[in-house]
């Protein structure tokens, strides 16, 4: 029977594979894979294949395979370990062993469990002003230029890898550093709750040329300094009191500073160093001075996270709100508490377009023409919204879900919906008005409804978007679909048209009653408006033509349909409108019967 195993930490556990006897362990993501580790994205479906040899351990990165094997700070793409090493791939730490070192859980495989003599002080940033940089201008210079130097990472992991090197030339004491991150529920951690201290889900490690022993930096001593909220110091004495403290092969001092910030919980620092021989004049007072310099290294990376979440959660927010909007997020303590879900009055806008098929024929052989067509068709109707302070719930291939109420609550009711409604209409009739526009031909259909809703953060624990949820919803989207009905370019509902005609003047917008219809597929009827420019517009209905119109369907809601057979002759014969109670009535025999209730049933959505 073979000796050995391969034991390995990950974010979400452990596990321990025996060698077999041919003496191959495959390792990678899929399950088919003798180390199976499928919640580290970080390493392939097949990554790499560890091989006995006698008492050396060979471990080798596959041809497909995406990273390399991180040992002692450096990244290979194959490594020969001795028992007892360690590499890393991802945030997952392997350790090869003897059987003779227990199972995982039972020893302390991640770190060694010796009974060293250690001295343990802890420093505040406030204690640490009083030290003096060991090479002042060298570390004031990285300081100065971190900003620059760490601007191209994109990730977490690019960022850890960039500062673990800035670190390392800081200290030109130090033998290795890490950069690490802890889960923030992983901080309550204590011996009692677990012999084992939790791993952490981000580890990058630099190390000096010169050092070629393993490096693995202590959980323990990094989880006291985060639960301390301040840097801790740790170094090997001849005497003292014993605690349990990791000694990497040669190293003898170890300190740990926390990156302090909202966005940095469980982040912090770790640097380490040679053991002192007798004679040396170094010791602890002479680490304060370096320990200053990795506090204010953590303090200016705490602050470069901060700023760096900031402006990516402001870039991911502009796609979907508004200037206005964003700044009242970005106000709030905690963006994430800010987004949850509410239930509250809003106003929500659909908005389809219009002429897409005939576009989508004539372009057919030329779909880079398409594409651009449609992307400046939802820019119009994107910017409508944003102009108007709403926010943007989805889009939906030629069409575009907004809503207003959320997150700031809007004094003006439905009037900024409306108000873009008309907006995203005049974009469309200005640019058809363009010669060679991209538009040409295309129009917007917009339903705008006002009512109770749940908005925030819609969707799953895994996959979510700002949304709104409600059946304002989906009266919105019939609102939309009618437009094609009665031939308008803006259907409203009865919430949104009471307020406009009591709160806007008519010089700015004006409403048309069009209808009560029950949409098919529903049981509640909705009374309709059209939503149309001020008076002073370019607008082909007049007012007198609305006071015609709504004559027209009163009479028709009243039972007497002769007379309003009489009113629509007299209305043009372009009136999209006007066409649908023609529509109706010549369908319709030349008296209601008794079960009339003045609600006109749609045949299709």
């Amino acid at each position: 029977m073979n000796r050995y195993k391969l034991v390995w930490i990950t974010a979400g556990g452990g596990g321990e594979a025996i060698f077999p006897q041919q003496g191959t362990l495959r390792i990678g993501r899929a399950p088919t894979n003798d180390v199976s580790i499928p919640d580290d994205l970080m390493i392939s479906r097949q990554h790499a294949v560890a091989e006995i040899n006698g008492d050396e351990f060979l471990i080798r990165c596959l041809e497909g395979a995406a990273n390399r094997l991180l040992y002692a700070g450096k990244k290979f793409r194959q490594v020969r370990l001795a028992a007892g090493d360690s590499f890393q791939i991802g945030s997952t730490e392997f350790t090869c062993l003897d059987q003779d070192a227990g199972s995982l859980g039972s020893s302390d495989t991640d770190e060694e469990s010796e009974s060293l003599r250690v001295r343990e002080s802890a420093y505040s940033a406030e204690a640490l002003q009083k030290s003096e940089f060991r090479n002042p201008i060298h570390q004031i210079e990285i300081l100065a230029n971190l900003p620059e130097q760490i601007a191209s990472t994109r990730t977490d992991e690019e960022f850890a890898v960039k500062v673990a090197e800035l670190l390392l030339q800081g200290i030109p004491q130090s033998d290795a550093v890490a950069v690490v991150q802890f889960v923030e529920s992983d901080l309550a951690w204590t011996p009692e709750l677990s012999s084992q201290p939790p791993a952490p889900v981000l580890v990058r490690v630099a190390a000096r040329e010169s050092y070629s022993g393993r490096f693995r930096p202590s959980r323990r001593l990094m989880l006291k300094a985060l639960q301390l909220g301040q840097s801790v110091i740790h170094i090997m004495e001849p005497e003292g009191d014993t605690a349990q403290f990791t000694i990497s092969d040669g190293l003898g001092w170890s300190f740990s500073s926390p990156i302090r910030g909202a966005v940095s919980s469980g982040w912090c620092l770790f640097v380490s160093g040679r053991q002192f021989r007798q004679g040396d004049m170094f010791g602890e007072e002479a680490l304060q001075g370096d320990l200053r310099f990795t506090e204010l290294l953590a303090q200016f990376i705490g602050s470069i996270r901060q700023v760096r979440t900031l402006q990516n959660q402001q870039t991911q927010l502009s796609a979907f709100f508004s200037p206005k909007v964003i700044e009242s997020l970005m106000s709030a303590k905690s963006v994430s508490a800010d987004i949850a879900p509410a239930e509250c009055d809003v106003t929500v806008l659909f908005c389809d377009l219009r002429g897409f098929s005939e576009r989508s024929e004539a372009l057919r052989h030329d779909l880079p023409a398409l594409f651009q067509s449609v992307s400046r068709a939802l820019g119009v109707m994107a910017d409508g919204v944003l102009e108007q302070n709403g926010a943007i719930a989805d889009f939906q291939g030629d069409a575009i879900l907004g809503f207003w109420g959320w997150p700031i609550h809007d004094e003006d009711g439905p009037w900024p919906a409306c108000r873009a409604a008309l907006a995203i209409c005049e974009g469309f009739h200005g640019a058809n008005e363009q010669l060679n526009s991209l538009l040409t031909g295309l129009s917007a259909g917009v339903g705008v409804a006002h009512g109770r809703a749940l908005a925030g953060r819609i969707g799953t624990e895994q996959q979510a978007k700002i949304g709104v949820f409600g059946p304002v919803v989906n009266q919105g989207s019939r609102l939309e679909g009618m437009t094609k009905h009665f031939g308008v370019s803006i259907c409203i509902d009865q919430a949104a048209a009471e307020y406009i005609r009591e709160h806007i003047p008519a010089t700015e917008a004006r409403t048309r009653f069009l209808s009560t219809v029950r949409p098919k597929g529903m049981r509640t009827p909705i009374s309709v408006y059209e939503l149309l420019p001020g008076e002073n517009s370019l607008s082909t209905v007049s007012s007198e033509l609305i006071v015609a119109h709504e004559s027209a369907v009163n009479g028709i809601i009243a039972g007497n349909w002769e007379e309003v057979r009489e009113t629509l002759n007299r209305l043009p014969e372009k009136d999209g409108p006007a066409n649908f109670l023609r529509a109706f009535l010549a369908k319709a025999p030349k008296k209601p019967g008794p079960d009339w209730n003045g609600v006109i049933d749609l045949e299709h959505k």
